[in-house]
């Protein structure tokens, strides 16, 4: 009887174990020690980019053969800004994981955000030959078509990427844009629920959301016929003597005459509060104005406008921004050329007109490299890359640097980027007073005797100011380096094809 109890409660006592054992196991799987991984991601889409790029560097330091954790490591980076330590990480990841798609799609984004375009294409393409399922490597070919305005393969690419992967948010966003209405907004709203950035970046994109809501879908700036040939005469802005701010359309503004500086630099019609109140503009939405400067940008909103026309070009249904502040002596505002994007633009300095014919018959849209490098003897025309309305040009400054500039013809002179100008290593301080957009634009310096090329021609040498263009580069995502603008472009005859993604520069007579 002492043997059968002994045995009752050592039977007893297993069964104890067992279910205590169960009851660990079971808390065990209820709460799983946490993932290095997920929780950096965590604190990435919280918009703690530099937690999160000390959460993956960790993990990186444990785990020298983890892609995920260095890919989150250089996105992190990017997001903060740091592209120097960008740079540093991927290029280490790369040399470690030299058969990972993603490294190489990550390696990609940074030579993106650093301007060397052609080399972020061939990274997104080696990644595709590694693993044809590498989301990050179809997000950035999409991006690639973008600027190269190959519209619709963009939208596929992004589509893929999406499909790829539905939990990363640059994909989210950028597919999101490819999108008709109410779908991007609904996808828009779910990325910026989900997502944080900085609060800059966090800003232009609520701004964008409300302003496709108020728009709704409607076509915008619709042209009322085709053209197919038209000259309009451009008059030159000189609101004190001796100084020449550019060239100068005349239009009219909801039955409202006005004076509107061409800026290639602009989009679509950039009106002051007092023309607004004029002619009675209904507002849309908030949006700052941007561009070069310290300072934070300009307060302004978007407004609708019923009909605009210029000579004998019409459009009805316009979204213009209005400026609240103060607009330069001698206009009443800015146009940017990229409306005209249903015609063949050419801007006839020396001559001071405005001509528009049809578009040609498309090119030859046939398989190679998407970005061509700067070559002054490949065509008679450049390609340009175009991030909504900006347009950039590869330019080689004195000979040898390779750069990406913005075509800028509302810049009354050109300038370089500060970081641009120390790499030269010519600048001096100069007693200038530079400001754009956003305020002062930086310490001015002066680099001499500067060699531009964005085309079959050198242009003459000349000293050329700086000014800071961090903003405009952090904005688009690609870097800046300096603005052509209209002191280097007065005898330029320039073409513009918005459609193909061209450019023509031929010197003026």
């Amino acid at each position: 009887m002492a043997d059968g109890l002994t045995r009752r409660i050592r039977s007893s006592s297993m069964s104890f174990l067992l279910i205590l054992g169960l009851l660990f196991s079971t808390a065990a799987a209820q709460n799983p020690s946490p993932d290095p991984i997920a929780s950096a991601r965590r604190l990435f889409k919280q918009g703690k980019f530099r937690d999160a790029a000390v959460a993956y560097r960790a993990i990186t330091s444990r785990d020298p053969n983890s892609a995920p954790a260095y890919a989150g490591l250089v996105q992190s980076y990017i997001k903060a800004d740091d592209v120097k330590a960008a740079d540093e990480s991927s290029s280490q990841a790369l040399a470690l994981l030299p058969q990972s798609a993603l490294i190489h799609a990550i390696r990609g984004d940074v030579y993106f955000r650093i301007g060397r375009l052609a080399d972020a294409e061939n990274e997104y393409k080696s990644a595709l030959k590694l693993d044809q399922k590498c989301a990050r490597a179809w997000l950035g070919v999409g991006r690639i078509y973008t600027i190269v305005s190959r519209p619709g393969q963009a939208k596929e690419a992004l589509a893929r990427a999406r499909e790829l992967d539905p939990e990363d948010g640059d994909t989210l966003f950028y597919w999101a844009v490819t999108l008709a209405y109410p779908d991007n907004v609904k996808a828009l709203e779910k990325y910026l629920a989900e997502y944080h950035l900085d609060p800059e970046d966090e800003r232009r994109k609520h701004e964008y959301l409300e302003f496709i809501k108020a728009v709704a879908g409607r076509d915008i700036w619709v042209p009322v016929r085709n053209i197919s040939h038209a000259e309009i005469k451009l008059d030159p802005i000189i609101p004190h003597p001796g100084q020449s701010l550019g060239l100068a359309i005349k239009a009219t503004v909801n039955s409202k005459a006005g004076v509107f500086l061409l800026d290639t630099g602009a989009s679509w019609l950039t009106i002051s509060r007092k023309l607004a109140e004029k002619i009675g503009v209904r507002k849309l939405s908030e949006q700052a104005l941007e561009g070069t400067g310290e300072g934070r940008p300009s307060q302004g909103y978007l407004a609708w406008v019923d009909k605009v026309t210029m000579g004998d070009l019409e459009f009805h249904d316009c979204v213009v921004h209005v400026s609240t502040e103060k607009t330069m002596d001698g206009v009443d505002g800015l146009v940017g050329v990229s409306i005209l994007e249903h015609n063949l633009v050419t801007l006839d300095f020396p001559h001071r007109k405005l001509i528009l014919d049809a578009l040609p018959p498309r090119g030859d849209d046939s398989s190679g490299p998407l970005v061509h490098p700067f070559s002054p003897v490949s065509s008679p025309a450049t390609q340009m890359f175009t991030f909504g309305h900006i347009v950039l040009l590869n330019t080689q400054v004195n000979q040898k640097t390779a750069a990406m500039f913005v075509l800028d013809t509302g810049a009354n002179s050109s300038f370089l980027s500060q970081q641009l100008a120390e790499q030269l290593g010519n600048a001096r301080r100069s007693s200038k007073e530079v400001t754009g957009i956003s305020g002062r634009a930086g310490t001015p310096a002066t680099a001499e005797d500067v060699v531009l090329q964005f085309s079959s021609t050198p242009q003459p040498p000349q000293d050329i100011v700086t000014t800071d263009l961090h903003s405009i580069s952090r904005n688009l995502g690609t870097e800046v380096s300096g603005l052509i603008g209209i002191s280097t472009l007065s005898q330029v005859k320039i073409t513009i094809n918005y459609r193909d993604g061209w450019v023509r520069f031929q010197e003026g007579k």
